[in-house]
């Protein structure tokens, strides 16, 4: 119970594979789903002590939130990552989209492939390169767990790895920390993959708990109980 959350996704037995990923907050209906069954990851148990994951597979799979419902230009997401493998390649936890038109999009990256190394990032373009593109100053690399929390109060970032403040860098655009604030005419919110037009940088790795909160930045209190709840579910502790 986290006061202010938008959305927090708890990994529940939805059977192998997975067609929907229930939002736990009362009365939200930010649920994730996928119908295409190829396109589904994969419900498994006992990955963190007897804690299930959500496995996706590197090549297509993905869970969306029809129509976006982050929209403020501060908040948070946090996530308990594992990744599988570290191919040379994107691996996207959380993004905005706008399906069909060239606009702003947000993606929330475990490891992003570049010069400045692996580590994760926050990026936000309309087409390559991003001009607003940061990230941490630490590598991410697999069968390793990962509490990262990435965040914006509005006019800065922070990326937090295992409740470590990261040193950031901004290779191009801006330090303008609104990382959703001006993306108009999104469509949706995918979990495991950027998706716009088309389907790209897709996570190879495990999710656990995922937490989103909109509009206002957490205070350290809140931000430490979400870090915490992820950390003890890597050690686990069941939520």
């Amino acid at each position: 119970r986290v006061q202010g959350i938008q959305s927090t996704f708890q990994v529940d037995d939805d059977g192998t594979p997975v067609g929907t990923w229930e939002n736990q907050v009362p009365g939200s209906t930010n649920d994730f789903s996928q119908a295409t069954f190829s396109k589904q990851p994969l419900w498994k148990a006992n990955i963190w002590g007897t804690n299930p994951a959500i496995l996706f597979d590197g090549v297509d799979d993905l869970l969306v939130k029809a129509s976006a419902f982050l929209t403020g230009q501060q908040g948070c997401v946090v996530a308990l990552v594992r990744l599988t493998a570290t191919p040379n390649a994107n691996q996207d936890v959380l993004s905005t989209s706008d399906e069909g038109s060239v606009v702003r999009f947000n993606s929330f990256a475990a490891r992003r492939s570049d010069a400045e190394g692996n580590g994760p990032s926050i990026y936000q373009a309309n087409d390559d390169p991003p001009y607003d593109d940061v990230r941490a100053g630490s590598t991410t690399t697999s069968s390793v767990n990962y509490v990262l929390s990435y965040l914006s109060n509005g006019s800065s970032y922070r990326i937090r790895i295992n409740r470590v403040n990261q040193s950031l860098s901004f290779p191009t655009g801006a330090d303008n920390g609104d990382w959703w604030g001006d993306t108009t005419l999104r469509d949706n919110v995918t979990v495991g993959a950027l998706k716009r037009t088309s389907e790209i940088n897709f996570l190879t790795g495990y999710i656990g708990p995922l937490f989103c909160m909109d509009g206002r930045y957490p205070t350290f209190r809140e931000l430490n109980a979400m870090e915490t709840i992820c950390q003890n579910y890597a050690n686990g502790v069941r939520i």
